[in-house]
């Protein structure tokens, strides 16, 4: 690993919606998933790598956090912004190499050291098997899934975007991510041109946007455990998979 200071950023400010009735009282990182929160498998993963500086970004439910000895930022306009606005809540802690986090999702530690290792100044994890997850969620998977395309060198040419077909998708982002500081200068130059845009943009838009504006993004692929829980039932397929030893997030 890489001998520059690394921290940990989760955007959690949403209610995750989807989740129904599971994030009426609670944040949805606090959906609990082998008896432990979402939040404390990302904090068990990022402490295994010795990520101590750790940050949040809040917005539903805020108070709620207290209890976590983290750095927080508030998106106080959670319900009417999307995830970039809350990265860019945050955008003064990343002043060394960053990993960030969506706060609904679980993964190995590997997978983070992927990405620290992976050098660029934006880099994306991507689970290239990608296809057994999301028919495990979903009766058709193209309803779900989004476009993906790399480069032979790992340059995200193509993201995010509806597909009809999973044919030709080389991979899905798993809503984890590396950021420099350098990256984050780019992330907020981009959208000092398109300010009328920023609260609507999910992130994926936002990758989507840097690349037509020819800013360099990379992808690696991540090699191990992750999952999404998005909804009630990616909760109940999670929980079946970690309880019989088919998920690894530990």
């Amino acid at each position: 690993m890489k001998e520059n200071k690394i921290k940990g950023l989760i955007l959690a400010a949403g209610r995750g919606s989807r989740m129904d009735k599971l994030t009426s009282k609670y944040p949805k990182c606090f959906t609990e998933l082998g008896g432990k929160r979402l939040i404390d498998w990302q904090l068990e993963s990022f402490k295994k790598l010795s990520i101590n500086e750790i940050a949040i970004v809040t917005g539903y439910l805020k108070e709620q956090f207290d209890q976590y000895n983290l750095i927080k930022f508030n998106n106080e306009n959670w319900e009417k912004t999307n995830m970039v606005s809350s990265l860019v809540k945050a955008s003064s802690f990343i002043d060394s190499d960053t990993i960030v986090s969506y706060s609904d999702i679980v993964f190995h530690k590997n997978a983070v050291t992927n990405i620290i290792e992976f050098d660029g100044d934006i880099v994306l994890g991507y689970d290239k098997n990608w296809l057994s997850q999301w028919k495990m969620r979903f009766k058709d998977p193209s309803e779900d899934a989004e476009s993906f395309k790399i480069s032979d060198d790992n340059i995200v040419l193509d993201i995010g975007n509806e597909i009809s077909s999973t044919d030709g998708v080389m991979g899905q982002y798993t809503g984890l991510f590396k950021l420099t500081p350098t990256g984050m200068e780019k992330i907020k130059k981009i959208l000092s041109k398109y300010m009328d845009m920023q609260d609507s943009l999910d992130m994926t838009a936002l990758f989507r946007l840097m690349i037509e504006e020819g800013i360099k993004i990379s992808a690696t692929e991540i090699k191990t455990d992750w999952f999404e829980i998005d909804t009630p039932t990616d909760l109940n397929i999670a929980d079946k998979l970690y309880n019989s030893d088919q998920l690894k997030i530990s």
